[in-house]
């Protein structure tokens, strides 16, 4: 397995992967945030896994949130934006291999917390992250109506 920090070279796999997370979301809204993300390298990075005949197998998007959030000390926190591995790859390491480097990242942009947030309901989710150190802050329920 290669990790490789995402660019205009790999921008194509990050977006399949991307449409594989976030299938929900049209390809034109992905394409626009992998510019906006591409364009503003001090504020987000993504990491991409490759297994060994150089397949793109899974990413993690990282950022840093200018934010006060309950449950953190500080005031600018890493946060996890996304994260995806083929399933055909899960529980071999990758993931973590991952968050490990977005977690890298953090520290070097002299950051001491990172976050993350999931759905009550993806469980998978939550025991991947509390497998990897990360421990619940908060229940956050968000409504909305649509009109």
């Amino acid at each position: 397995m290669n990790i490789k920090i995402a660019s205009k070279e790999n921008e194509s796999e990050w977006l399949g992967l991307r449409i594989a997370l976030w299938p929900d979301v049209s390809k034109k809204i992905h394409e626009k945030e992998i510019i906006a993300m591409l364009s503003n390298p001090e504020k987000f990075i993504t990491f991409i896994a490759y297994d060994t005949s150089n397949h793109s197998i899974g990413f993690i998007e990282a950022s840093i949130h200018e934010i006060i959030d309950e449950g953190c000390v500080v005031k600018n926190i890493g946060y996890i934006e996304g994260w995806y591995i083929d399933p055909k790859y899960r529980k071999k390491g990758i993931g973590a291999e991952l968050v490990k480097s977005a977690e890298k990242w953090v520290l070097e942009k002299g950051l001491k917390e990172i976050a993350v947030d999931t759905n009550l309901d993806n469980i998978q989710s939550q025991n991947a992250y509390q497998a990897l150190g990360y421990k619940e802050q908060d229940r956050f329920i968000l409504y909305r109506k649509f009109l």
